[in-house]
């Protein structure tokens, strides 16, 4: 236990550091599972597009999207989901995965759609990263 101590009192600005990274990680997942946000891995995300034919809406930039994306995804980026709100309105009962870089800025655009009256929202956990992790295939262009 003294070895412990000592290294807290040593290290005490990279054990606060990772304290607080700790915390927001945290916060973010237990932000997500309280909105009814569903993580899913590259796996049960295949198994959500292919099984219950969810829409896939890809909220990265312009850009990002055409350099690879998840096939027959949406590209609707974060900032333009109140926008396109009528263009999604017919996807309200199905399924609907986001897909963002890594996992991290789909809530916003959760709490977007859940307004609207989305009620079947999941995330790919790890984001487009953890699908090209999976070896899963991308498409590039429009």
């Amino acid at each position: 236990m003294t070895n412990f101590q000592t290294f807290v009192s040593h290290n005490l600005i990279w054990v606060g550091l990772f304290v607080v990274v700790l915390a927001a990680l945290i916060f973010n997942e237990l932000r997500g599972r309280a909105g009814g946000l569903k993580p899913l891995d590259p796996q049960q995300a295949t198994h959500l597009i292919n099984r219950e034919n969810a829409l896939i809406l890809d909220i990265r930039d312009v850009g990002s999207f055409q350099q690879g994306h998840i096939a027959n995804a949406h590209n609707i980026p974060k900032g333009d989901t109140s926008k396109k709100a009528k263009k999604l309105n017919r996807y309200k009962d199905k399924p609907v995965l986001l897909v963002d870089r890594t996992g991290q800025q789909v809530s916003k655009v959760a709490n977007d759609l859940k307004k609207q009256g989305f009620s079947q929202l999941a995330y790919l956990k790890g984001g487009i990263s953890a699908w090209q992790g999976a070896s899963f295939p991308l498409v590039k262009g429009k």
